[in-house]
C-alpha cells in the first residue's frame, strides 16, 4: 500500500511539475515533506509510518520490559544472567542470528534461565532498511530459524537493526510470523557509572509499560557490550525504587 501511494505522490509531484514549468515552491515543499515523512518513518524506531510497532505495553501498572539487543555474547552475556538471575528478574532477549550459530550454548542458558527470546536479524546490517524484498525476507528467516533451531521455542517478535525499517519490512514480518517491536526508553552504556546526567534523563522517561533497551553483545567489537554489567545493577536498583517491576515480553 505505501509503495503505491509513493508512485502516486511522486507521478502528482512529477504532473505539477509538467504543467507548471519551473519548480514552484509548492512542488518544492510538498515534495520536501514527502520525504521527511519518509524519513520519519525509516529512522525513528517508534514510527508507525509503515505498519504496527510495538514499543510499550498497554497498562497502567508501574512495570517495564527489559530488553537486550545484539546477543548472545559468551562472556557478556552469562553475566547478565547472572544478575538477573539474582534479583529474579526476568527478561527478553534480541539475537542476532550469527551470533545464535556461534553461541547455541548460550541461547539455552538463556531460556532455562525462563527469558524469552527475539529476533534481530541474521547479520546486524546496518543497510538492513534497504534491503529489497526478497533479501528482506532471506534475512529475517534466516534469524528466525537460527533462533527457533538454538533454543527449541517458537520466535514471535522482531526488532529491527538500529530500529531502522523500510515500508517492505511489515509484509515480510507478516510473512515469517512475526511482530515488529522496538523501544521507549534506550539507556546510553558508555561509562555508565560516571555519566549521572543521561541515565537520570532516561530514568525520567520510562511510564508504565515502556520498552527499555540495553545492549549485551555488538556486532563491531568483539568484546560485546561489557559495560551492560555495570549498567544493569544500578538500572535495576533505580527502577525498584521508582516502584517498577520488571518483566519479560510474554
Amino acid at each position: 500500500m505505501f509503495l503505491g501511494l509513493s508512485v502516486a505522490m511522486h507521478l502528482a509531484l512529477l504532473a505539477l511539475l509538467l504543467r507548471n514549468g519551473p519548480l514552484t515552491a509548492g512542488v518544492l515543499l510538498g515534495y520536501g515533506m514527502y520525504h521527511v515523512f519518509v524519513a520519519w518513518g525509516v529512522l525513528h524506531p517508534r514510527s508507525r509510518i509503515f505498519g504496527p510497532n510495538r514499543s510499550r505495553l498497554r497498562t497502567r501498572d508501574r512495570v517495564a520490559v527489559l530488553t537486550f539487543d545484539d546477543g548472545p555474547h559468551p562472556e557478556v552475556t552469562p553475566r547478565v544472567l547472572e544478575i538477573l538471575r539474582a534479583k529474579g528478574i526476568h527478561a527478553t532477549f534480541f539475537l542476532v542470528g550469527k551470533h545464535v550459530d556461534r553461541h547455541p550454548d548460550v541461547v539455552r542458558r538463556i531460556v532455562a534461565d525462563g527469558h524469552t527470546l527475539g529476533c534481530h536479524s541474521y547479520g546486524h546490517s546496518y543497510l538492513f532498511w534497504l534491503l529489497p524484498a526478497s533479501r528482506l525476507l532471506r534475512e529475517v528467516r534466516a534469524s528466525k530459524a537460527a533462533v527457533e533451531a538454538a533454543s527449541g521455542k517458537p520466535c514471535a517478535w522482531f526488532r529491527a537493526p538500529v530500529g531502522m525499517k523500510s515500508c517492505l519490512l511489515r509484509r515480510v514480518l507478516a510473512r515469517s510470523g512475526l511482530e515488529l517491536v522496538s523501544w521507549e526508553v534506550r539507556f546510553p552504556q558508555r561509562n555508565p557509572l560516571r555519566r549521572d546526567g543521561p541515565h537520570r534523563r532516561r530514568l525520567r522517561r520510562v511510564s508504565p509499560g515502556s520498552i527499555l533497551l540495553l545492549h549485551d553483545g555488538h556486532d563491531r567489537k568483539v568484546e560485546g557490550c561489557p559495560e551492560v554489567i555495570d549498567l544493569l545493577p544500578r538500572l535495576l536498583s533505580d527502577l525498584d525504587a521508582m516502584g517498577y517491576r520488571c518483566v519479560p515480553l510474554s
